[in-house]
């Protein structure tokens, strides 16, 4: 389970993209003291936990490491996909 720290929307490509991050969408970093390295996850379900306990799950299309954290992109998702204060777990 990881913290998010950061959130923003990722238009597309670009000159510096990381591998899979070709689609337009909502990119969520987690913590890195939590999750040092790339875990892997994409094409992979993970879940956003709130705090209240309730699960939401969403498909991971890229993941890659990055200086401030891993970084995992939801393709053509919504800023609403995740509400503030959730958890990401994954199995």
């Amino acid at each position: 389970m990881a913290r998010i720290i950061h959130r923003f929307r990722w238009r597309g490509s670009s000159r510096n993209e990381p591998p899979g991050f070709k689609e337009p969408g909502l990119v969520l970093v987690l913590d890195p003291a939590e999750v040092p390295e790339d875990p892997g996850l994409a094409g992979k379900s993970v879940r956003f936990v709130s705090p209240d306990g309730s699960k939401k799950a969403a498909q991971v299309t890229a993941s890659s490491k990055q200086t401030d954290g891993v970084g995992l992109l939801f393709a053509w998702a919504e800023p609403g996909l995740v509400p503030p204060d959730v958890t990401v777990e994954w199995d």
